[in-house]
């Protein structure tokens, strides 16, 4: 079974991340990954990066209790948070 600790682990690995959140929905994990290393890159290409991450270092049945995680950058969390503040404006 994958533990948060685990989890965090092996994200902490990426390119220049600068944070690491992690939370639970239901039995499955989601996690926010912040790096400058995202920027200029699409969304698929972030996601490449993260999984084939995942995939090298969780076994099979760990990675299927990661349900999502999301790559931002540095900028991108900024302003999620200004937007947050706003009421979602």
């Amino acid at each position: 079974m994958l533990s948060e600790q685990r989890l965090r682990e092996v994200l902490e690995k990426i390119e220049g991340q600068t944070a690491v959140h992690i939370g639970r929905e239901g039995s499955k994990y989601l996690a926010v990954v912040v790096s400058p290393a995202f920027a200029g890159k699409q969304e698929h290409e972030r996601q490449s990066e993260v999984w084939g991450l995942l995939i090298e270092h969780l076994t099979d049945a760990e990675q299927v209790q990661v349900s999502f995680v999301f790559t931002n950058t540095p900028e991108e969390k900024a302003q999620a948070e200004q937007a947050a503040a706003a009421g979602g404006a």
